[in-house]
């Protein structure tokens, strides 16, 4: 889908991979989103732990504060990748909530040039 809109954008040259503004817009929304949503959380997890520590008293366990971290900035950081694969690369077409329908179609499609690449070599 892309690489057919980026041809008949580029009069049939696919060597240009200038995205369409509007999918670049789209990839963009969807990557700040699931990035900040649970870096977000976390850093609020963290500052949380820290109010009930110093003003309630509560003994936060040491691994917690730990786990929080590397769970909200691993989300986060596979949240750039989601968050391009999952919006859809049609400039037409907007997508789903959720992307799963259009990770499925772009998985392939990123692949795409790697593979004849490989197969060119050989």
């Amino acid at each position: 889908m892309l690489l057919e809109a980026l041809a008949v954008k580029n009069g049939g040259e696919e060597d240009d991979d200038e995205l369409p503004q509007p999918v670049f817009n789209r990839i963009l929304r969807r990557i700040m989103f699931m990035v900040g949503v649970p870096m977000a959380s976390g850093v609020g997890l963290l500052n949380l732990y820290g109010a009930l520590e110093r003003g309630q008293g509560v003994t936060v366990p040491s691994w917690l504060p730990l786990l929080t971290i590397l769970i909200a900035f691993g989300t986060s950081a596979l949240g750039i990748a989601f968050g391009t694969l999952s919006a859809s690369w049609d400039p037409e077409k907007e997508g789903s909530l959720l992307g799963l329908e259009e990770a499925r179609a772009n998985w392939p499609v990123l692949w795409k040039e790697e593979i004849e690449k490989a197969k060119k070599k050989k």
